[in-house]
């Protein structure tokens, strides 16, 4: 069975609105929220490809590189950004079920 076209959209849309409102995320270490955010999307498009659904994604956002966290898992930020990332990939599955 495939996922619901309505509520992949609207993941996919998220994603796009996170990535956007988190560009330049990297040059700010002190604001916890903009990690928390991106590391959220891709924590989403994560679930998403792990579904199938990585060409989707892909045609509407560019992911970022494997390791964008790289360095930073021991400071605030960084924690943050993983917390995210989690959070991101647990919901998307509980949001939209792996068939």
């Amino acid at each position: 069975m495939s996922p619901d076209p309505h509520i992949l959209n609207q993941l996919v849309d998220l994603i796009a609105r996170l990535y956007d409102e988190t560009t330049g995320f990297a040059d700010n270490p002190g604001d916890a929220q903009l990690w928390y955010n991106r590391g959220y999307a891709n924590g989403m498009v994560k679930a998403l490809a792990e579904m199938g659904q990585a060409d989707l994604v892909a045609a509407r956002v560019a992911r970022d590189p494997a390791g964008v966290n790289a360095g930073h898992e021991v400071m605030a930020w960084g924690k943050a950004y993983q917390h995210g990332e989690d959070t991101g990939y647990r919901e998307t599955f509980e949001v939209l079920p792996a068939e």
